[in-house]
């Protein structure tokens, strides 16, 4: 097996390597189709359909969203692994609106049943630090050869990346969190005029995606378990299986 996924090995640590190994044990005839996504994503199962759309409509409000334009938003659940092979046992959801000068994320991430706590980045620092290695959330818009990602946890940590690079810092950006006991929200505001794609993105829209990392631990062992709106049957930058975005 090892030989077999040398690749998917690169990288890891002897943790993850374990924790792969362990996952997978139960594959008795290893194929393409279940190579492993990072370190998840190798349950040998039937396929999950994932029923969600892959066009979004983001309604268009006037000012900054209250509780009442939440209420109408649609709720995003439907979550899958990056393969849609594996039945998620974490629960997430995400909203979205827009003023027509800033989008408006709203997320919320739930504890699998049973689960003790999560993996929090707080001593990561709150701006740019590695948080896909901690409890998080991403939402990643993409088009025209860009993509810009965010990834969000809780203690209003932040991470926020052009094509990767951590030097680029999206202006005026605003994120803020709570955690409540097995339940964390947050919400995000990235002014639209920091997405700089070659097609207006109000008028044309955009490829993207929302994933959730989470980490957690169970009978005193820590599970790591990744789930997206859409899978995308490889890396997570693998935009062309990304879902559309438009602005009303």
């Amino acid at each position: 097996f090892r030989k077999r996924f040398a690749d998917a090995f690169a990288g890891l640590s002897d943790y993850l390597k374990q924790q792969l190994l362990d996952q997978t044990e139960t594959l008795l005839i290893p194929h393409e189709e279940t190579v492993p996504f990072e370190k998840c994503s190798m349950a040998a199962r039937a396929p999950v359909k994932n029923s969600g759309p892959k066009a979004v409509s983001v309604g268009r409000i006037d000012g900054i969203p209250g509780e009442s334009d939440w209420k109408k938003c649609a709720v995003y659940a439907d979550f899958c692994d990056p393969y849609a092979r594996q039945i998620l046992k974490s629960k997430s959801s995400f909203q979205l609106l827009h003023n027509g000068k800033t989008l408006f994320c709203r997320v919320q991430a739930e504890l699998p049943e049973g689960a003790e706590g999560f993996r929090f980045p707080v001593r990561e620092g709150k701006h740019d630090s590695p948080l896909w290695n901690f409890e998080s959330m991403e939402l990643h818009l993409a088009s025209g050869g860009k993509r810009y990602q965010f990834i969000f946890a809780p203690y209003d940590c932040l991470a926020d990346f052009l094509n990767g690079d951590r030097k680029w810092n999206c202006k005026d950006v605003k994120y803020t969190s709570r955690l409540e006991g097995k339940v964390w929200t947050g919400a995000l505001e990235v002014p639209l005029a920091e997405i700089r794609f070659e097609k207006d993105l109000l008028k044309n829209g955009c490829r993207f995606n929302v994933y959730r990392n989470c980490y957690y631990t169970k009978a005193g062992k820590e599970t790591w378990e990744q789930g997206c709106f859409l899978p995308v049957y490889g890396a997570f930058g693998n935009v062309e299986k990304f879902g559309t975005l438009n602005l009303e």
